[in-house]
């Protein structure tokens, strides 16, 4: 793992965000994260995304709250699905995940969250152990909400297998 960034932080983003949207077959949001009233950073035709990376490799992935509820405010404000897209700073698509807000039956539950009032992370290699069993997902109740969080594969199944 690298230990120091070795570029301005909009590399890393940038990266991120065409690897998703090319990834998913979306749009990388023009001026992404500098204009007000074009919200989000990646976007589909009933999605909005959200993309959070860092400079600095890790093996933890980090779900800030402040993050995702900007997300969700966004999305609601044109109309579509908020999805906040995590990785561990590699900008690659099998260490990222997708945090959506989940409405439906409890599915099984990852016990290898930490939470906090702020945020909530989990080892990467211990998650995708879990989720490998687990159709690429994992459902989490925090901060009076219910989330479901997939892998980025197993995300780009479920829209496709729903047509969206």
């Amino acid at each position: 793992m690298k230990n120091q960034k070795e570029h301005p932080t909009k590399y890393y983003s940038n990266r991120q965000e065409s690897m998703i949207a090319d990834y998913l077959g979306w749009k990388v949001v023009s001026g992404s994260g500098s204009r007000a009233f074009n919200p989000g950073d990646v976007i589909a035709e009933n999605y909005l995304g959200e993309c959070k990376t860092s400079e600095v490799e890790s093996d933890r992935i980090i779900v800030i709250k402040s993050h995702l509820m900007k997300i969700c405010d966004e999305a609601m404000s044109v109309h579509k699905i908020p999805v906040l897209f995590v990785d561990n700073g590699t900008q690659r698509s099998d260490s990222t995940f997708c945090v959506l807000r989940y409405k439906g039956p409890a599915i099984k539950t990852f016990t290898g969250v930490k939470r906090s009032v702020q945020r909530f992370s989990f080892v990467l290699d211990d998650a995708e152990d879990f989720m490998r069993t687990n159709r690429g997902m994992f459902y989490i109740k925090i901060w009076d909400a219910e989330f479901i969080v997939y892998t980025l594969e197993a995300f780009k199944e479920h829209i496709e297998s729903i047509g969206w």
